[in-house]
């Protein structure tokens, strides 16, 4: 039997091995690719531990599994993977899988982060697509939630007002895309920002400039089960074409 917090404490064993990242070590880009390359692996490895259980497991288990692999997935990313990026630069053609080294678009940020924290996908045919598009094959055919002609202070009041679940989003805008961190009522933007190529940066949403234009688009990535449910069985998250 899989209890409630058995699933953290075998994550927390997992990457136990040396691979945590110190805030320090986070924000001067000393980050080995030996270390990254280490949790990289240790997350795979978790995921696939994760797997078997999931596997065999009822109902009522596999949505502990399902609660217990959501937190995963958000320590993977904001604690662990997308640290290492700060301040790694934008470039329009950016496409680099190694923070601090060379550079990155937003689309890329987004799906090559996603690939190291274990998901299934194409980082290069997803950041190649247009936001909205881009949105749609990270929401497994539910409707994407769309706000247009709307400041983004409406936006935020809405996100915030209407009781998204906490977790990570990803949202597209007009011609750049990211992250949405709602967190204990804040609301946060991770992406590669274009703005004098500043690169890599997490940001509060109401505060950044590259958060605006006339569309929206945000799908719930840790919030939505489906999502957490391809990273357990490594489900591919396909690209969906364009109409």
């Amino acid at each position: 039997m899989i209890k409630t917090a058995g699933i953290i404490l075998l994550f927390a064993l997992t990457l136990g091995n040396g691979v945590y990242f110190t805030s320090q070590q986070k924000a001067m880009g000393h980050v080995k690719n030996s270390s990254y390359d280490s949790l990289k692996t240790s997350i795979a490895s978790l995921r696939n531990q994760i797997k078997k259980k999931y596997s065999i497991a009822n109902d009522s288990i596999k949505n502990l599994i399902l609660a217990q692999s959501k937190s995963i997935i958000e320590v993977s990313l904001l604690n662990q993977i997308i640290p290492t990026w700060y301040g790694t630069p934008w470039d329009f053609e950016g496409y680099t899988a190694t923070p601090q080294k060379g550079k990155i678009a937003c689309g890329y940020f987004v799906s090559t982060t996603l690939l190291h924290a274990g998901f299934k996908l194409n980082r290069y045919t997803l950041a190649q697509k247009n936001p909205f598009m881009e949105a749609k094959s990270y929401n497994f055919g539910s409707p994407v939630i769309t706000y247009e002609n709307l400041n983004k202070t409406a936006v935020i009041d809405s996100i915030m007002q209407n009781k998204f679940a906490d977790g990570l989003y990803f949202v597209g805008l007009d011609f750049h895309v990211g992250y949405l961190w709602k967190t204990s009522g804040e609301l946060f933007f991770i992406h590669s920002n274009y703005i004098e190529k500043a690169g890599v940066m997490r940001e509060k949403a109401l505060e950044s400039e590259a958060f605006g234009g006339y569309s929206f688009y945000l799908v719930p990535l840790t919030p939505n089960p489906k999502m957490v449910e391809a990273w357990i069985l490594h489900k591919e998250i396909k690209t969906l074409p364009s109409p």
